[in-house]
C-alpha cells in the first residue's frame, strides 16, 4: 500500500425542518480524510479528518499501532473536536463544543476471537451564541463524561472475505 492516502469529498443532508414548517431542509459538506501508513520506520498509522457542513465542524485525529512493546495488542488514540450550531428561535439558538480523547486496544483470543476494551473521556460546552446580559440564567453549561467499554467479538469469515464485505468508503 502507498505511504500516504487521501480521500475527500462532498456530503449532501437531507433532514426534516421544524414542525411547524412541514418542510425539509437540505444541506451540504465537505470532508477529507489525510492517513500515512508507517511511523518513523514501523508499522502503525497516523490520520487526520476534517468535514465541515450546514452548522457542523469536525475535526478528528488517530494514532494506531499493531503492537504494544512487542505484544499483538493493536491500540489506537483517537481525539475529536468538533462544533454543532443549532439554529432556532431566541433561546432554542445554541451551540455545542465537543472534546473527546479515546484509548482502545484489541487482542486476539485464539483464531476467531477479540477482545476489546476503551476509555473515553468528553468534555462538553452548551451555550447561547448571542447570550442576553441581563438574563441570569444564560444558557453556558460544561460538563465532563468517562466512560469504559469493553466487548468480545468472534468473526469466523476468512480474511479475503471480510476484506470483500467491507465497502470501501
Amino acid at each position: 500500500r502507498p505511504p500516504w492516502r487521501l480521500r475527500y469529498g462532498v456530503d449532501v443532508t437531507d433532514e426534516e425542518a421544524p414542525v411547524a414548517e412541514r418542510s425539509r431542509v437540505f444541506g451540504g459538506g465537505l470532508n477529507a480524510n489525510l492517513e500515512r501508513f508507517g511511523l518513523f520506520g514501523r508499522p502503525g498509522t497516523v490520520g487526520a479528518l476534517l468535514r465541515y457542513s450546514n452548522g457542523q465542524r469536525v475535526a478528528r485525529g488517530v494514532v494506531a499501532w499493531p503492537s504494544l512493546f512487542g505484544r499483538p495488542i493493536a491500540s489506537r488514540l483517537f481525539v475529536s473536536r468538533s462544533r454543532d450550531l443549532v439554529e432556532g428561535e431566541g433561546i432554542l439558538s445554541f451551540i455545542t463544543d465537543k472534546t473527546v480523547v479515546t484509548a482502545e486496544q484489541r487482542l486476539r483470543v485464539g483464531a476467531h476471537g477479540q477482545i476489546a476494551y476503551a476509555y473515553q473521556l468528553e468534555r462538553n460546552h452548551v451555550f447561547n451564541p448571542k447570550p442576553d446580559p441581563r438574563d441570569p440564567f444564560a444558557l453556558d453549561e460544561q460538563w465532563r463524561q468517562s466512560r469504559l467499554t469493553s466487548s468480545f467479538v468472534i468473526d469466523t469469515r476468512t480474511f479475503a472475505e471480510a476484506e470483500a464485505r467491507i465497502p470501501e468508503p
